[in-house]
């Protein structure tokens, strides 16, 4: 193959490459039900630096107090605000070609055809791959992005640090956690369990938070519970996710979803047997993006032992949450809560 046709594909494969990439967020978004709602509450923010950096009331203030006439009332300041700290993660999709290819495939409409196939592969590859991420714990050997369980880890979530700060000893950096089995106590009725935690949550949540959760993520087998709960009751949806293929049913105003990605095999579900309900508010998180690597295309790069070319597809980035406390778990869920 010759410099000049050389040329004239890797031209054309990165200008391809390139206004693909710069919609992937959207596209990935229309798959993803955690980045579609982010993306609907215009949740994903740019920002720059070596760190990601909030600041964040982490402990309640000891000042302050009624007061009668003339009495002092103190103002220490005993518990400041304090900066809290993500990594970014890193992902990136190479996009590779060999030489073969390329001269089997000469003509635009032949290299077109291959470079919309690449880029197919690409990212049906990437996403599954973010996908889940998002509910991993993350941050591991490879600088994972910090998924839900990151946050709300029923194991640890009380003595773990999340942000660089301990959350053993700021207890309001914690998010809401409870097993289904305690709606047991609001009724012996079997069935009623987990339709009684996740109301208690969703109340404990909006009562000690930024308002009530919005969006409750699980599994497939954890919608199929809930809706068996309200089978012969009037079910309400939204109407947005349905359209889009996400499962979902309301409880209040929080839309329920499920995601096939929150399963035991993919290790999200959490407790010792059972299904994981994650309730979200939409206030506290962001999908922050590092300036200038949102989905880029880098390349093309010639292959140095192989004949070929190579682009990558990179993304730097953080799922922040800068207040679990706003945020809950319910987890342990079966067909008899």
């Amino acid at each position: 193959m010759s410099t000049t046709v050389s040329k004239t594909y890797n031209a054309l494969a990165t200008t391809t490459f390139e206004n693909t990439t710069s919609k992937l967020f959207d596209a990935y978004s229309q798959e993803i039900p955690f980045w579609y709602w982010l993306n609907k509450k215009s949740k994903k923010v740019v920002d720059g630096g070596e760190r990601i950096r909030r600041t964040i009331a982490t402990r309640f203030s000891s000042d302050g107090g009624s007061f009668k006439g003339l009495q002092v009332v103190s103002a220490s300041d005993q518990n400041p605000v304090e900066p809290a700290f993500w990594d970014w993660a890193n992902d990136i999709q190479p996009i590779v070609i060999a030489g073969v290819d390329q001269a089997h495939n000469q003509g635009k409409e032949k290299i077109v055809d291959l470079l919309q196939a690449k880029m197919e592969q690409a990212k049906t590859t990437q996403k599954k791959r973010l996908h889940v991420a998002m509910y991993g714990a993350g941050q591991g050997a490879n600088g994972e992005f910090e998924g839900l369980k990151k946050v709300m880890n029923v194991d640890t979530y009380t003595t773990d640090s999340y942000g660089g700060l301990s959350r053993a000893t700021y207890s309001e950096w914690r998010p809401y956690c409870t097993g289904s089995a305690l709606g047991t106590i609001y009724s012996s009725s079997v069935g009623e369990a987990l339709r009684n935690a996740l109301v208690l949550a969703y109340t404990t949540i909006g009562t000690k938070g930024q308002g009530v959760p919005d969006l409750c993520l699980t599994s497939i087998t954890g919608l199929i519970y809930y809706d068996q709960r309200v089978f012969e009751k009037l079910r309400i949806i939204d109407d947005a996710m349905t359209d889009l293929g996400f499962a979902n049913v309301k409880l209040y105003g929080m839309t329920i979803v499920a995601d096939p990605y929150l399963n035991t095999t993919d290790g999200t579900c959490q407790g010792a047997s059972g299904e994981t309900f994650y309730l979200l508010n939409s206030k506290t998180w962001e999908l922050v993006v590092q300036k200038g690597v949102d989905f880029v295309t880098v390349g093309p790069k010639e292959l140095e032992e192989q004949f070929g070319t190579r682009w990558d597809i990179v993304l730097s980035a953080q799922m922040v949450c800068d207040n679990p406390r706003a945020n809950g778990i319910v987890y342990g869920a079966t067909a008899a809560s």
